[in-house]
């Protein structure tokens, strides 16, 4: 409840602000200072894994397809826990209820066995189904639709390469009006418009590749910019961080002051969508681990690198500096009790062991779901980062008694 909340929050509170202030008589580290958001380690309970991507070449549809449908991440939310991938399964949650994926491979009473490309173009650009009814958002057709119809054309040869699954559609999960369709005809005359990716000219062609894989294929926006009551993007708020299924995906707006990614070079941005960790700012966790573990961390070196071009590459916003938060020494008493063993009285961590908790964008984002996440429902081991239990019993324990 309310009180729950409040504890982790002046927990967080601790780990970010007070560690320093209790060491250094109060003395903050800035928040201009504190480096960006950092990457998730994959959860325990990933989906079954993508097939490994590999430069494709361009006269051969299927395989150029299987690195295009791994760009675009599809293979996770196409396939149940445990279950066949893309033989679809997957209870996909939003704010209306839940909505099941579906089966798309090819089978063909139960998936797409008997679509053909122009169906399979018309669910990406144009967000219809095979029978011409409206697919609903939680597709992010509203990003797909730019993606080229060559490009849609091999996904769909690769899909069409697959093991045909038997696997009927599961009910979706929403409450009434959201579950008739026809109602999604008014969101989409307000929020939606097919669409073309256009590159900009007065930019490289690798920054153009970058936009293409961010707004187009890797859809960065769906999860990364704020989304209105009706549940569609707020365009004027663009990757500038919002709530995904309770956990929080924060600011990667280019070059903005506040960005998780703020004047990260190049190069670094690329080693952190490769492999999901950086040692000076932790690791990735919840959704976006299986992001990398599934997708980013499967595209080749130039993709990568043309994604943190295109992320790197913005004129800043005139947007002023968050307020610095005063230290709480009560919650800095509860990290040194009950973090500090682990994480180190400082929050620095231990270098490719433990992730440092100071100047790590999960607690310095503007909400603080990732770390509540965290300390309700741990993180397992991964490679050489051990597990982080789940300690939202002790500090309550730790509360009270404080």
């Amino acid at each position: 409840g309310e009180f729950r909340m409040r504890l982790l929050r002046a927990v967080i509170a601790g780990a970010g602000l007070g560690v320093a202030g209790l060491a250094c008589a109060g003395a903050l580290p800035a928040r201009a200072q504190a480096p960006t958001w950092v990457p998730a380690q994959p959860q325990a309970q990933a989906q079954a894994a993508a097939p490994a991507a590999t430069p494709a070449p361009a006269d051969d549809p299927v395989q150029r397809g299987r690195y295009l449908a791994t760009a675009a991440d599809c293979m996770p939310c196409h396939t149940a826990q445990g279950g066949t991938p893309f033989a679809g399964g997957r209870a996909l949650n939003t704010p209306f209820g839940s909505i099941t994926s579906p089966n798309i491979t090819p089978d063909p009473a139960t998936g797409i066995g008997r679509w053909s490309a122009e169906q399979f173009w018309g669910a990406l650009h144009d967000g219809l189904r095979a029978d011409g009814a409206y697919l609903y958002p939680v597709m992010p057709f509203a990003s797909y639709t730019r993606i080229t119809r060559p490009d849609a054309d091999a996904i769909f040869a690769y899909l069409r390469s697959l093991p045909p699954a038997n696997a009927p559609r599961q009910p979706n999960g929403l409450a009434f009006p959201f579950d008739v369709r026809a109602t999604l005809g008014v969101w989409r005359e307000l929020f939606f418009r097919p669409a073309t990716f256009t590159p900009d000219p007065a930019k490289s062609a690798e920054w153009n590749r970058g936009a293409y894989l961010g707004t187009a294929l890797g859809h960065c926006g769906e999860c990364h910019t704020p989304r209105n009551l009706m549940g569609a993007t707020e365009r004027s708020r663009a990757m500038q961080g919002a709530v995904v299924d309770g956990w929080f995906a924060p600011d990667i707006a280019p070059a903005d002051p506040r960005s998780a990614i703020a004047g990260w070079p190049v190069e670094r941005i690329a080693t952190w969508l490769r492999g999901g960790a950086s040692s000076a700012k932790g690791t990735a966790f919840g959704p976006m681990g299986e992001v990398v573990h599934d997708s980013l961390s499967k595209l080749t070196e130039a993709d990568l690198r043309a994604l943190a071009t295109w992320l790197a590459d913005s004129a800043p916003p005139a947007r002023p500096a968050p307020a610095v938060a005063e230290p709480d020494r009560a919650a800095a008493g509860l990290y040194l009790t009950y973090c500090a063993g682990c994480h180190q009285p400082l929050g620095t961590g231990v270098a490719g062991a433990i992730p440092p908790l100071a100047g790590n964008a999960a607690v310095l984002a503007a909400q603080p779901n990732n770390v509540i996440q965290a300390m309700l429902n741990g993180i397992p081991a991964q490679g050489n980062y051990g597990a982080m239990p789940m300690s939202g019993a002790r500090l309550l324990s730790g509360f009270r008694s404080a």
